[in-house]
């Protein structure tokens, strides 16, 4: 777990029965090179640590939050948001082009890239869209990018799509179960689809619930 937020910190272990603090993930705050401790000002110090950490220990999974486009989102002018997003896309494709060319990553890795929440379309604060959290379209709606083997190039998905369905695609790629995840295989992304329930043809769910 990294990032530049202690937001995540809580993700260190699971709350499932068996599966407490003494399987607790290493835990990562990407701090000011200056010493004083306060969070990374850019997220691609963030990426940079991850590199790193990719190098030296070689995990098989990392979970890094991105927080300054987080931030710029709630805390910046309109046009702040989209600028950290842009900022941050060639970052991300040179680190997948890194992950590409080592031994232990090439051919056997998968990159996502989501975020947790949408920006507020309408609300009785000024301005509005700094805020989330309700259920309306602009709320749900969030990016979502899957790369690595086994996931189809170029898929643009058109059915609804909930972030509880991460895990059970990821776990149908990796070839293990997840039997009590809630979400659904995304099957459109897969070259090999698995053939499972999928939530096709349902109504937006903003409108559906």
């Amino acid at each position: 777990l990294m990032g530049n937020t202690n937001l995540i910190q809580p993700l260190e272990y699971s709350a499932w029965p068996t599966l407490g603090a003494s399987r607790r993930a290493a835990w990562t705050m990407v701090s000011e090179p200056d010493g004083s401790g306060d969070p990374a000002e850019d997220d691609e110090t963030v990426l940079d640590a991850l590199q790193a950490a990719l190098r030296a220990d070689q995990p098989r999974l990392a979970v890094v939050n991105l927080h300054k486009v987080d931030r710029a989102g709630h805390y910046g002018e309109r046009g702040d948001y989209p600028a950290r997003v842009a900022a941050i896309d060639g970052p991300l494709a040179d680190l997948w082009r890194w992950v590409g060319r080592q031994d232990a990553y090439a051919d056997d890795t998968w990159l996502v890239v989501v975020a947790d929440h949408g920006r507020h379309g309408d609300a009785d604060t000024d301005p509005p869209w700094r805020h989330h959290g309700c259920a309306c379209n602009s709320c749900r709606r969030v990016p979502l990018l899957v790369l690595g083997p086994g996931v189809v190039q170029g898929q643009d998905l058109d059915d609804p799509v909930l972030l509880t369905d991460l895990a059970p695609t990821l776990a149908a790629l990796l070839g293990v179960e997840l039997p009590w995840a809630s979400g659904m295989v995304l099957d459109e992304l897969l070259e090999t689809p698995t053939g499972f329930p999928s939530r096709s043809g349902l109504a937006d769910l903003a409108v559906a619930a």
